[in-house]
């Protein structure tokens, strides 16, 4: 097995890669986490730090959850719209969080790509990637950024700190899965420098009404076949809202793997959960979308998108039980074993009893 580069030799090559460069962008998912977010805004710190580069970040989805959006606000990032930039006016395109080929990002096949930092397994590349740190024992993208940060000799400011730090506390679910030793080791180094007033705000967002309906549908769809949970959130408020009800229903007794769609303008969603340390959610989701979209993770979460054509509910609710039957069969797990989560007569009892 061959060493793994340090972060020391790491930053050594990006340093050499990055100089004399002017204008960098920064792409992420097309709908960033807190992890994305963070990561690509100590990238841009370090880049003008040790290089003087004026650096944007793009996506080309949206912001969904509000306390995404609250941490934009806090560190004061205006994000682009990929969509709407001239990628050729960069002299060096980075992406984190992402790679080329995982189809949530915008990158096509053309498109060359120079750095890649993420923490998923590595996926290869249709372009040439100059520099690429994948990590995937890593449970976020922010420690590798943040390693290269304490390796430069540089102290990151509250704002990015606390932003770093939510960036690892979410993705690794509060350490309860993929973490590795250098995350705590991050974490507990950061902690000090954090605004802990605004990470409470960040952390406890209030959240608009149309969350409630989501959650409400996906709650009152959700089926269960022996161990697993599978739910369908309809036309939903925004891509997140798969992930946020599948992480709501690992809370469900004797539910190991969680399966939650959702159609956002055109694009099938689907959020994929496992409670089995030694699994392989990333395998999985690969498996039950096959041919008809792109999927991709870690071993414990994962996710896919299925492209909808004309943005039609009739095609998005086909495509989803196909979906849903390859996951059953994966299992080998007879789909006449369903039972409602939330059963209609039990909901009746329930008003009925003072």
């Amino acid at each position: 097995m061959a060493r793994r580069p340090s972060t020391k030799e790491q930053l050594r090559k990006l340093k050499k890669l990055i100089r004399g460069r002017k204008k960098a962008l920064i792409l992420l998912q097309d709908n960033p986490d807190p992890d994305a977010i963070a990561s690509a805004s100590a990238l841009r710190f370090l880049l003008k730090e040790i290089a003087g580069c004026e650096t944007t970040i793009a996506h080309s989805g949206i912001v969904g959850r509000s306390e995404n959006r609250r941490m934009l606000k806090y560190l004061g990032l205006n994000m682009r719209n990929a969509d709407e930039l001239e990628l050729e006016q960069y002299d060096l395109v980075a992406m984190v969080d992402t790679q080329p080929v995982f189809g949530n990002n915008p990158v096509d096949d053309e498109q060359q790509v120079d750095v890649v930092i993420d923490h998923h397994e590595w996926a290869g590349s249709p372009s040439r990637v100059a520099f690429s740190d994948i990590r995937a024992h890593y449970g976020a993208a922010s420690t590798i950024v943040a390693e290269y940060l304490f390796e430069a000799g540089l102290e990151p400011p509250i704002p990015l700190a606390t932003a770093l730090l939510y960036g690892i506390q979410s993705d690794t679910q509060e350490f309860g899965r993929a973490t590795s030793d250098a995350d705590i080791a991050v974490f507990t180094r950061l902690y000090p420098q954090a605004n802990k007033r605004y990470l409470s705000h960040i952390e406890n967002t209030q959240e608009p009404r149309e969350y409630f309906t989501a959650v409400s549908r996906g709650l009152h769809d959700a089926r269960t076949y022996q161990n697993i949970a599978i739910c369908w959130l309809g036309r939903t408020i925004n891509p997140d809202m798969t992930g946020e009800v599948a992480d709501l229903l690992m809370r469900l007794e004797g539910a190991d793997w969680i399966l939650c769609g959702g159609l956002f303008r055109g694009v099938l969603y689907l959020s994929l959960r496992t409670t089995q340390r030694d699994s392989d959610a990333s395998s999985v989701a690969k498996e039950i979308v096959a041919d008809m979209g792109t999927a991709g993770g870690h071993e414990m979460l994962a996710g896919g998108q299925i492209t909808v054509p004309r943005n039609s509910f009739k095609k998005a609710d086909k495509l989803r039980k196909q979906v849903e039957r390859n996951f059953l069969r994966h299992f080998d797990i007879d789909p006449r074993c369903r039972r409602l989560l939330v059963s209609r007569a039990t909901e009746r009892h329930h008003e009925k009893t003072p």
